[in-house]
């Protein structure tokens, strides 16, 4: 599962972060990011669009033209059958994307109480995760957490490395689903946030900030 997700930089725009190969066309986002990105919000995502690389806005939460009920969107794909299921193997036959991100948070539960933590790539380089998008919206592909990430979450986005991202892109079906049975390759890390994340209003370089956890 992944729920809420950052994509920020704070010292240049974010834009000039995939400035190499991407026309950034999501001029609907700040320039700096955001820090507390859900589900139903549009987001940018990078696709491959009449021969271009480009980064557009889609709505969170794959929503098919032919699906009535807009609450039935879904904001997750596991990635182990999601070419198999109604819901998503259209989009992963042929409208495949990435989802830019610098980071994550899971919710783990501690003395009765669901705490959240970010989780990110050790360098807290950006990333891209496994997407799908259709009738302007997407989804995040999930897989199973590294043994390092497992402790906060049995789930994570399914990361790709730079080669895997261009395969994702512009591959076939076989290569799609392929890359989706590999898991994510680098140096993850996690750490306790405040509980202000719970609630999307709050979205500022405080979500990610690591807090103290009483031990008591």
């Amino acid at each position: 599962m992944c729920g809420r997700y950052f994509l920020h930089n704070e010292k240049l725009p974010v834009a000039e972060l995939f400035a190499d190969g991407w026309a950034w066309e999501s001029t609907d986002f700040p320039a700096n990011g955001r820090y507390n990105l859900a589900p139903s919000q549009h987001l940018p995502v990078a696709l491959r669009l009449d021969g271009r690389n480009v980064i557009q806005s889609r709505a969170w939460g794959l929503a098919p033209a032919w699906l009535k009920d807009s609450s039935k969107a879904q904001i997750n794909a596991r990635g182990e059958t999601a070419h198999e299921k109604p819901m998503f193997r259209k989009a992963v036959k042929s409208s495949r994307c990435l989802v830019p991100a610098t980071g994550w948070y899971e919710w783990r539960m501690l003395d009765g109480r669901k705490q959240p933590y970010a989780l990110a790539a050790a360098d807290r380089d950006p990333v891209m995760f496994a997407g799908i998008e259709e009738n302007d919206t997407f989804a995040i592909i999930t897989t199973e957490a590294i043994p390092a990430l497992v402790h906060v979450h049995h789930r994570m986005p399914r990361v790709l490395s730079a080669a895997e991202q261009n395969a994702w892109l512009q591959g076939s079906v076989e290569d799609a689903v392929e890359i989706l049975a590999g898991k994510p390759r680098g140096a993850f890390a996690a750490w306790p946030v405040d509980r202000r994340v719970n609630s999307p209003r709050n979205d500022d370089p405080a979500c990610i900030q690591p807090v103290e956890l009483d031990e008591d």
